[in-house]
């Protein structure tokens, strides 16, 4: 069966622009709202970026941004912005701190799927935005509060006008100076900086200089790009924020937000793990990619020689330059390379079909990646059923969240591609919405419902004491809580017990003292063990005057941390 078959219905409405670009939004929306509200503010960063915008309304300020009373200068403005927007529809909820992703997922698609119509074909540009839409680090990233997304449409948008300068459809045109693709090319600059510095302008680069050689080997019209004027515009379009942030925070926002959350970063790792270059995303990428991994073999390795087909080199130097730049970055994720996912997915429906598995290379490495992953997460399915009776409490409140976040990963790793594989196109796209419906939905319900800042807030509003109130926290100290339990004043934190006395002494009417008494690791899933790894429930009840507070003891699941803890809530008695 032709890997085309079946799309050849829908080329007339793929003709039609906003056919494809309304179609794309509507698939970003299946694929990245539903749960989205409901699963609570993950790791350290959402709940920084989403206190921080509101924390810039509450000031009315538009230039720094401030976490817990304290300048942050972990990125530029634009993504404070564009929530800011969210906030004042939805209000500061967990879909009004993610929507600005959701929205950059679905425009970065419409620009691929535009960057494709121009190379290849209407069909070939859909699919390619489709496949982007689809692949898991997408589904995640499209989906959190953070910077990534708009930094990664920008530098998509910046692509997008490079390629249509460099490589004109009849191979020989000059555009017009400073027309509509230079300041296309400029406005993408200029919002890729603002929405996560320098990084937006190092993978266009490195792609640009890959291309002209050592992948493309050729001479390339580089004045079509005019890029001195381009970054020179860009670089005044960032000055009018950077210099008066730098003037109010008297240089600080360039010393640490560069200094410290750029090139430190780059020459300490994570963690203290060892940094091995290239290794760490050569493994990543294979999960990152799901459920299209099975399928890179061709786009990859095989095809016309990119010294050959110009199209072919630039979308391959494009991929490959996030590899390059981050694999030398001492701090090193996943989803560092996401910006250059796209280069790939056009690669791989450029023949504007499903791809093809005709060479026995592509065969073999589409068993060898799918049974792989079978094989690891059938394992880990059954394992999770049979030792679920064994885990010990109160561990095995995370059974169910395991068993959703396996049935997601199964589903993108396995049936998927599977389903690809079989040439079902059509009911490709039905059954990953579906099963990302139910499995999302299902994964963020259940995080939920163990979440320990969820429960604390609950717990103090039940008592009545939200309003007006002030906090200090005893082992702590997790930014979440900060964004779902407001304060009129700065969080205060402590190691010690004496501090968290004095406070409590001196805020006897509204001071509510949040203690952290015990901890379980996630290891004790495999283990067995149940003891935590510190038991300050004593040395806390110690300091608590049972007559002047009433107390909340509240377990659950730490995202930040990967943890089970438990803490105690001192809430002050009114009357």
């Amino acid at each position: 069966m032709s890997c085309c078959e079946g799309f050849e219905k829908i080329d007339n409405l793929l003709e039609n622009r906003w056919f494809r670009y309304l179609s794309l939004l509507a698939l970003a929306l299946v694929l990245l709202l539903p749960g989205t509200s409901t699963l609570p503010l993950m790791d350290r960063d959402e709940p920084r970026f989403a206190q921080a915008t509101q924390e810039m309304m509450d000031t009315e300020q538009w230039i720094v941004p401030y976490f817990n009373g304290d300048y942050r200068f972990d990125k530029p403005p634009l993504t404070y912005w564009w929530m800011r927007v969210h906030y004042w529809v939805f209000g500061k909820t967990e879909l009004g701190a993610r929507l600005h992703s959701v929205f950059a997922a679905a425009l970065a698609a419409m620009v691929i799927c535009r960057l494709g119509t121009f190379f290849f074909s209407t069909r070939a540009g859909w699919l390619s935005g489709v496949g982007f839409l689809t692949c898991l680090q997408v589904v995640i990233h499209g989906r959190i509060c953070v910077a990534d997304m708009p930094m990664i449409l920008a530098v998509i948008a910046t692509m997008d006008a490079s390629c249509r300068l460099l490589l004109p459809r009849d191979g020989v045109s000059s555009p017009k100076r400073f027309g509509p693709l230079f300041w296309y090319l400029t406005s993408a600059l200029a919002v890729g900086f603002l929405a996560k510095g320098p990084i937006a302008w190092a993978v266009p680069i490195l792609a640009w200089a890959l291309f002209r050689w050592p992948i493309g080997k050729r001479p390339l019209p580089w004045r079509n790009l005019q890029l001195v004027s381009a970054f020179g515009i860009a670089l005044l379009v960032v000055a009018a924020w950077g210099i008066p942030a730098l003037i109010s925070t008297k240089g600080e926002f360039w010393s640490v937000g560069i200094g410290e959350h750029v090139v430190d970063r780059g020459l300490k790792p994570l963690n203290s793990r060892p940094v091995i270059p290239g290794v760490y995303y050569l493994g990543t990428v294979l999960l990152s990619l799901l459920p299209w991994t099975a399928f890179t073999f061709a786009p990859v390795f095989g095809g016309e020689s990119p010294r050959t087909d110009p199209k072919r080199a630039i979308l391959l130097a494009w991929y490959i330059a996030p590899f390059l730049i981050f694999s030398f970055y001492a701090t090193q994720l996943p989803h560092y390379i996401l910006p250059g996912f796209a280069g790939l997915f056009l690669l791989l429906f450029r023949s504007g079909g499903l791809p093809s598995m005709d060479t026995p290379g592509q065969k073999r490495w589409f068993w060898g990646v799918t049974g792989f992953f079978g094989v690891v997460f059938g394992i880990a399915l059954i394992g999770l059923l049979v030792m679920r009776s064994r885990i010990p409490a109160p561990l095995d409140n995370m059974i169910p969240v395991f068993g959703f976040a396996l049935g997601v990963i199964t589903l993108f790793s396995v049936l998927m591609p599977l389903a690809i594989y079989l040439r079902k196109g059509w009911m490709a796209l039905p059954v990953l919405a579906i099963g990302v419906l139910i499995c999302g939905v299902g994964l963020a319900r259940s995080i939920r419902e163990r979440s320990m800042v969820v429960d604390m807030k609950e717990a103090i509003s039940e008592a009545g004491a939200m309003e007006g109130a002030s906090y200090m926290s005893y082992r702590f100290g997790e930014p979440s809580q900060i964004f779902y339990l407001d304060s009129e004043e700065k969080w205060k934190f402590a190691a010690d017990i004496p501090p968290v006395k004095r406070w409590m002494a001196n805020h006897e009417e509204n001071g509510i003292a949040v203690f952290r008494t015990k901890v379980w690791r996630m290891d004790g899933l495999l283990t067995g063990e149940s003891k935590a790894e510190y038991d300050d429930t004593a040395k806390v009840k110690r300091i608590v005057d049972p007559a002047k507070y009433e107390t909340r003891t509240i377990q659950g699941f730490n995202a930040a941390r990967t943890t089970w803890e438990e803490v105690i809530v001192a809430i002050p008695k009114k009357g």
